[in-house]
């Protein structure tokens, strides 16, 4: 009787666990994806005072990667095709291992 009792209690207690965990858990889960906001990249490209400046060709097609803090392009990108523009700007911003 003993160990029925035992086992009457365990399994209890486990539901009781698993009951609060799913109430617990939604919660947290709405919480982590509604902070979330999704902000979108739309590529810069330089404009003819800036190619000029850098010795670049007026008819080119170059993207601004980075921008100083007056405005001055410090990163640019040469595009020679529609494949080369970068739409994902934090993969760009990771430091690339030069050992690969």
């Amino acid at each position: 009787m003993n160990k029925k009792k035992t086992i009457v209690i365990l399994l209890a207690t486990l539901l009781v666990i698993v009951v609060v965990l799913i109430i617990i858990l939604p919660k947290n889960k709405k919480e982590i994806f509604t902070n979330n906001t999704i902000s979108t990249y739309e590529p810069e490209f330089m404009n003819n005072n800036e190619k000029t400046s850098f010795g670049l060709i007026e008819d080119s097609n170059i993207q601004v990667l980075k921008r100083g803090d007056g405005g001055a392009v410090e990163v640019y990108k040469i595009i020679r095709e529609e494949s080369d523009i970068v739409y994902d700007i934090e993969a760009a911003n990771k430091l690339i291992d030069p050992r690969y």
